[in-house]
């Protein structure tokens, strides 16, 4: 069966953070003076702040589409959902009311369940939830700063994340896919891992990538690696950054003419972790800052590029070295915080 759904939502005036108050005060309005719709409208305009007139009845007409607010012989009144939310001061009352009516929130807290994602990673999803082009984030974004209102996502330099509310609601709505048995945990550990008296299959456990490059398989002898457009845009990679470590500056020899550096992807490209393979998900480093990557012994903040490691304190404060033209993707660099770090 089809999704009747809506694909999109309005945004309110103002910060998502203060969304639920003016919801909140917009219906006690409502239910004080049975206003006309002209006259909530004018509210929107004059005491939430919406932009101009039309901006105003767009955001009432979405809040009486999603049932916040009913329109009934020009009167405006709470709607059901609205009565609820004025009655219980759940955020979940107006959560309801999204999904009742506007498809692809599920599907974002789903993904965000997983890891952490961009706007435009928002915005691919729901053109695939949708099968439609949105052409623009501006339908993602509304998505998103209801999320944020309801207090489900925080949104940090550019990256999306589930708050523990936001955690909260996936693991205990019925409607919603908690990914437990494929999420690693901050440890690196699958559910099968932690499993009391049990333990994962060696080749089905959430371990890190071995690097993408094909460096090592080169130096076994007689080995002839399959190559791949990612292996030669990789090993490009390495030469632009002339096999240097974009940790702590060094560059290792293989031969008295020959630099010697790794690929690393900070969000792994394995099946439990699902990163992709391309220059924005990879840093450049040596053998030594590549096992400490994998072993979660090195984090890189997403915005500021600044190291902190586990003990090295000669990187600890560095700032991650980058080549014009190559900007690793702040998404997988907090995945990596959040999921493989492990001090």
């Amino acid at each position: 069966m089809s999704d009747e759904r809506r694909t999109t939502a309005a945004a309110l005036p103002g910060e998502p953070a203060g969304w639920r108050a003016t919801v909140r005060d917009l219906l006690r309005y409502l239910r004080a003076e049975s206003p006309s719709r002209e006259a909530a409208v004018e509210w929107l305009r004059e005491e939430a702040g919406a932009a101009d007139a039309d901006a105003a009845a767009e955001q009432l007409a979405f809040l009486e589409a999603v049932g916040v607010v009913a329109c009934e012989s020009g009167t405006a009144t709470p709607g059901p959902r609205g009565r609820e939310f004025l009655d219980t001061h759940d955020e979940g009352a107006l959560y309801g009311a999204l999904t009742t009516s506007v498809g692809g929130f599920e599907t974002l807290l789903e993904s965000l369940a997983v890891r952490p994602l961009t706007d435009v990673e928002f915005r691919d999803l729901l053109e695939r939830e949708f099968d439609a082009d949105l052409e623009s984030t501006k339908a993602a974004l509304a998505h998103r700063r209801w999320l944020q209102a309801l207090g489900y996502v925080e949104h940090d330099g550019g990256v999306n994340d589930l708050t523990r509310t936001g955690r909260r609601r996936v693991e205990t709505d019925d409607d919603l896919t908690p990914p437990r048995a494929n999420r690693p945990t901050g440890g690196g550990t699958t559910q099968a891992d932690s499993a009391p008296g049990g333990t994962a299959d060696p080749a089905e456990r959430d371990e890190p990538a071995e690097e993408t490059d094909q460096s090592a398989a080169n130096e076994q002898p007689g080995s002839q690696p399959s190559r791949s457009a990612a292996d030669d845009e990789f090993d490009d990679l390495k030469r632009r950054y002339d096999h240097t470590c974009m940790v702590c500056g060094d560059r290792r020899q293989r031969s008295s003419d020959e630099g010697l550096a790794r690929v690393h992807h900070p969000m792994p490209t394995d099946e439990a972790h699902g990163g992709p393979a391309e220059p924005a998900n990879a840093v450049v480093v040596c053998p030594n800052h590549l096992a400490d990557f994998e072993n979660g012994l090195l984090t890189v903040d997403p915005q500021t590029l600044t190291i902190d490691h586990a003990y090295e304190s000669a990187v600890s404060g560095r700032t991650l070295a980058t080549v014009d033209g190559h900007d690793v993707g702040a998404q997988y660099l907090a995945y990596h915080d959040q999921v493989v770090a492990d001090f």
